[in-house]
């Protein structure tokens, strides 16, 4: 292997989770020891590319797929969700054109991802939707032909939610869930900060699936949610935990218990987080409580 040989390792280990295919019968199969089978997922040893194509086979996973995972894996390893605000030199529309065309030239989405993040962070729910409704298209074309998220993918999926049809969330929440779990599990620095995308991501697909009466997966994804180890996870993590409270007190039809617990997270909005803050946490909580009650009871 050359010295990408880490980020073939990384691959390998995802596809073997994600195949859920024994290791008993991928030796057996593939014809390679333990030790060294577990070395080279582990980073620590190197392959023959015959003897990774016998266990690719196994898998079921062709080598381009497996070789195109391995290279989006560098990319993010050389890239970084972005912290803060694209430059503001130009208004925001002129950005988002800029972004729009760097992603048709270069098939590089992270501008697309970062003005788009920006434009959620910073615009009211309806001139979003205004602004972001032209370039949906261009956004389900780049979700839908993706094979394997990039990271700069991932933030376009969770900014896109709120304005994805059903359909579309079904199709691509598969592939964000795969890709943030497995950069979780081989990220150390950035690895609190993708938890809090997983989770805002999981938030957003149990309103849609309790919107479209799917309840049972709806509370299926709260569970999930709910289960996760408070202390592992960042404060906005743990405040979308909250809301999910939230949303099982409206589900048990205890309206004044959930009222009490919205109330209660509003508060720790307005008192905790910086006011450029309050417009995205707003959304997050559907503006008022009523909203919230008419999504995850279908009624609106």
């Amino acid at each position: 292997m050359d010295q990408d040989s880490q980020y073939y390792s990384q691959a390998l280990k995802f596809f073997v989770r994600e195949k859920h295919v024994p290791v008993k019968r991928i030796l057996a199969e593939a014809n390679i020891s333990r030790s060294r089978f577990y070395a080279y997922i582990n980073g620590a040893g190197d392959l023959a590319m015959t003897r990774l194509v016998s266990i690719l086979n196994v898998l079921n996973i062709s080598l381009n797929d497996f070789l195109l995972y391995a290279r989006l894996l560098k990319q993010d390893a050389c890239q970084t969700i972005p912290a803060t605000c694209p430059s503001q030199q130009h208004t925001l529309p002129e950005q988002i054109a800029c972004a729009v065309a760097t992603a048709r030239a270069t098939q590089n989405h992270t501008r697309l991802a970062e003005v788009l993040r920006r434009m959620q962070l910073t615009l009211d729910e309806s001139t979003e939707k205004q602004i972001i409704q032209p370039i949906l298209p261009l956004v389900t074309t780049i979700l839908g032909t993706t094979a394997y998220y990039t990271a700069a993918e991932i933030e376009l999926f969770l900014v896109a939610m709120p304005h994805l049809s059903y359909k579309q969330l079904q199709l691509s929440y598969p592939k964000a869930q795969a890709a943030l779990t497995q950069r979780i599990a081989v990220t150390h620095e950035t690895s609190q900060h993708f938890s809090d995308y997983l989770v805002e991501m999981q938030y957003h697909m149990m309103l849609a699936r309790l919107k479209n009466h799917e309840t049972s997966a709806g509370i299926r994804l709260a569970a999930q949610i709910t289960a996760l180890p408070t202390g592992q996870l960042a404060w906005h993590a743990n405040f979308i935990k909250k809301m999910v409270a939230v949303v099982m007190a409206i589900l048990q039809q205890q309206g004044q218990r959930a009222q009490i617990l919205y109330s209660k997270l509003v508060e720790m909005i307005y008192f905790i987080q910086p006011t450029e803050q309050w417009l995205s946490y707003e959304k997050l909580l559907c503006h008022d409580f009523k909203q919230l009650q008419q999504v995850v009871l279908a009624t609106k």
